[in-house]
């Protein structure tokens, strides 16, 4: 919720290099992890959450084509908001394709143990939030001001 509120604040106000977009460009990588590592993988166990998560991650990159283009039309990024639409589209179809068929073939393969494999790409994706927290961090200690630190911030 947070990445979708300040993307249209953004669109709003400051435009792609303002602080709080900077800020969403950090943000962004965690809330990926915890829904594709935390809620389609941890869900490995539960057929009926494990849909759920993959329509939550598809209700989430639909929101993000209507958000995202116009964020970088407003900032004067026009080449890159009308490609941006394509890859958002190609996105929406693709990853909730790619990590239910993923997780279809784990599900199939570890039929005795979900519970076990659910814990352990959990554990991964927590480790891996843990290092996107560490470099958020660092990101943040650099310092945000506005267009002066966008394109590091966005590398």
């Amino acid at each position: 919720v947070y990445v979708n509120v300040s993307m249209v604040i953004s669109i709003c106000t400051t435009g792609v290099e303002g602080n709080l977009s900077q800020i969403e460009y950090l943000v962004y990588p965690l809330c990926f992890t915890a829904n594709c590592g935390l809620l389609v993988f941890g869900a490995l166990d539960s057929e009926a959450a494990g849909r759920r998560a993959i329509k939550l991650l598809r209700g989430w990159l639909i929101t993000l084509i209507i958000i995202i283009p116009p964020l970088y039309w407003t900032s004067g990024m026009h080449e890159d908001a009308v490609l941006l639409v394509f890859y958002m589209v190609i996105n929406a179809i693709f990853y909730p394709w790619l990590l239910d068929s993923m997780r279809e073939l784990l599900r199939t393969r570890y039929k005795g143990s979900l519970t076990t494999q659910a814990h352990f790409y959990t554990n991964r994706a927590l480790k891996l939030g843990a290092f996107q927290i560490v470099l958020l961090v660092s990101a943040v200690a650099q310092g945000i001001d506005g267009a002066d630190t966008f394109l590091r911030v966005y590398a």
